[in-house]
């Protein structure tokens, strides 16, 4: 990849020979490409998915920012709906491609950048086996090969992997100071748009089930710690939040293999892994089930 700031990038593979690139700084990203053969197969691909999906995603996100702006929440769930119901289905198809393509050099990159964050090791173990014998080569599949080493670290019924960070008022938490009962690790960020539609839910079980015996470690991914205090504060967080503010560089969210929030995982009182990924009334009922 190709980065001239923030926003401007060009993504290509470097292969053998003269790969030219002709763009303006104004329209980095319809850049042509010439002499890269996995490039174009990789732009096709994007084009691919932009016809198929792209109106519909362009149409429901202006519903979306009509619907914040007028505070009607029964079409903002609405279309929230939507999106993830798109989500899907935009998945299944970047699956079935890999699946159609398992042989070509952009398989591994799509399983890496735009499905892993979702897989379990299995899946991505299933993929890995239909892959061209070169990519093991590949920095993807060693992504991949990490992340799966690292998601059986945290899998069910391990054993949660011990981090410190510090608080908004500089106080060093360790997450084993805060075992001894059910302990939920709660990713997210001020900046995440479905965390904070989350946060209401967590809240709920926070206040339902806190004095029975469950607590939260709030872990943010943000990186300003004003606007991560304000959310704090604005989304009525009561309990210890830590951060380091290293945004997708946060240690925990790198050794829990974290690549997307809201995420979280449930542990016994112990500090066993007992369930991950907890949300909307799923989290509310678990802890029913666990402290009746």
């Amino acid at each position: 990849m190709l980065v001239f700031n923030d926003t401007l990038m060009v993504r290509l593979f470097l292969e053998p020979g003269t790969i030219k690139i002709d763009a303006s700084a104004s329209q980095i990203k319809n850049a042509r490409i010439d002499g890269s053969p996995v490039t174009m197969e990789l732009k096709a691909y994007q084009d691919t998915l932009t016809l198929l999906f792209g109106k519909t995603e362009d149409s429901l996100y202006a519903i979306y920012r009509n619907a914040r702006e007028n505070n009607d929440k029964k079409i903002l769930n609405e279309v929230i709906s939507s999106l993830d119901e798109l989500d899907r289905k935009v998945n299944a198809f970047k699956r079935d491609y890999v699946r159609r393509h398992a042989t070509s050099a952009i398989a591994p990159y799509i399983v890496w950048r735009e499905l892993s964050y979702e897989m379990e090791p299995e899946e991505m173990e299933s993929f890995i086996a239909m892959f061209d014998p070169r990519s093991n080569l590949s920095v993807y599949v060693t992504n991949l090969r990490n992340r799966i080493e690292t998601l059986h670290k945290v899998a069910i019924g391990q054993p949660a992997p011990d981090f410190s960070l510090k608080t908004p008022d500089g106080r060093l938490v360790s997450l084993s100071s805060q075992l001894g009962h059910y302990l939920l690790i709660d990713f997210w960020a001020s900046w995440c748009g479905p965390c904070r539609r989350e946060n209401p839910n967590v809240v709920k079980a926070y206040q339902a089930f806190h004095k029975k015996g469950f607590d939260i470690l709030g872990v943010s991914l943000d990186r300003d710690s004003a606007r991560w205090v304000k959310a704090i504060e604005d989304d009525k967080l009561e309990w210890t939040q830590v951060s380091d503010l290293k945004y997708w560089d946060c240690e925990p969210a790198r050794l829990y293999g974290v690549r997307s929030i809201p995420a979280n995982f449930l542990l016994n009182p112990e500090g066993i892994i007992i369930a991950k990924n907890l949300t909307g009334e799923a989290l509310y009922q678990k802890l029913k089930e666990l402290l009746k």
